[in-house]
């Protein structure tokens, strides 16, 4: 075959090569890919396996992928912090999980061995405890990548422990998204009015919670009632969380959850708000479903 003939025909089929590798190659996710790690563990508190033991149950998503490296690297470190704290951040996602509940372990031993140490072997005190924690995502588009971390801790206390925190991050940036991005100057009177009626409707409408009748006579928290940077993003509206004891009477350990649809709020949202198009994709379907 001629040289030359040769060349061409070399050319022509690395071109058609990496035409169909760019054409049929995987794209980059649009989203934040998560990867789901789970752990659990039991540790005795002695060898007598009735004196008590601490169970760990964990089950998080850390992210793992998205198209943009970089705001996936500012994303990842700040959830692994809010999961398990700072000091694991140099440990692989396999491994840190592991570190973080031989801690739990080893305080759980060191918090107890004292006590069960002092106790008559004849004694009925039992030290069971318990840890559980899911980390999950949410909303997760193009745009917002929202993430939630569920715990679940007794420790021994009268009640157990039970929290829900929200996180809610700008794909643009990897910034967190807070109420001073969405909202406009000077937001808060509205917006905390806006819950204290939402939490005293509730009160109304749910057995399982003390009434709120009004705002003067109460035994809810009323001054914790407002804006608490607690909350996450969904396609009908922003949904804020309230811990048990953050808002409701000390005798009531649950949690308080208020959602505040687009519709209720849009008069407070700032223009250009990270949120806008969520916004406007609600007014577009209930205007849809109006007709």
């Amino acid at each position: 075959m001629n040289k030359k003939i040769l060349l061409l025909t070399i050319s022509i089929l690395l071109i058609i090569f990496l035409t169909a590798y760019f054409i049929f190659r995987p794209s980059a996710p649009n989203n934040v890919q998560t990867h789901l790690l789970t752990i659990t563990d039991q540790q005795y508190l002695t060898s007598d396996t009735t004196r008590g033991a601490l169970r760990v149950d964990i089950a998080v998503e850390f992210p793992t992928e998205f198209s943009n490296k970089q705001i996936l690297s500012k994303i990842k470190p700040q959830i692994i912090t809010q999961l398990v704290g700072e000091k694991y951040l140099a440990l692989s996602d396999d491994s840190l999980l592991k570190e973080f509940v031989q801690e739990l372990k080893s305080e759980y031993i060191a918090n107890n061995e004292l006590v069960i140490s002092k106790l008559d072997k004849t004694g009925y005190l039992v030290l069971n405890n318990s840890f559980s924690m899911e980390g999950f995502a949410l909303l997760n588009d193009e745009h917002i990548f929202t993430y939630g971390i569920l715990r679940d801790v007794d420790f021994g206390g009268n009640h157990p422990t039970r929290t829900r925190f929200f996180y809610n991050y700008n794909l643009k940036s990897g910034e967190l998204i807070l109420e001073d991005d969405l909202f406009k100057e000077g937001y808060e009177e509205q917006l905390t009015q806006l819950l204290r009626e939402k939490v005293q409707q509730l009160s109304q409408e749910k057995e399982d919670m003390p009434t709120l009748l009004d705002f003067d006579n109460t035994r809810y928290n009323i001054e914790a009632i407002r804006p608490n940077g607690n909350f996450y993003i969904n396609d009908e509206a922003i949904c804020y969380v309230f811990n048990p004891y953050e808002i409701a009477p000390l005798n009531y350990a649950y949690e308080t959850e208020v959602s505040l649809p687009y519709s209720s709020i849009k008069e407070l949202l700032k223009k250009g708000n990270p949120i806008q198009y969520l916004v406007q994709q609600h007014e577009t379907a209930l205007t849809a479903n109006n007709n």
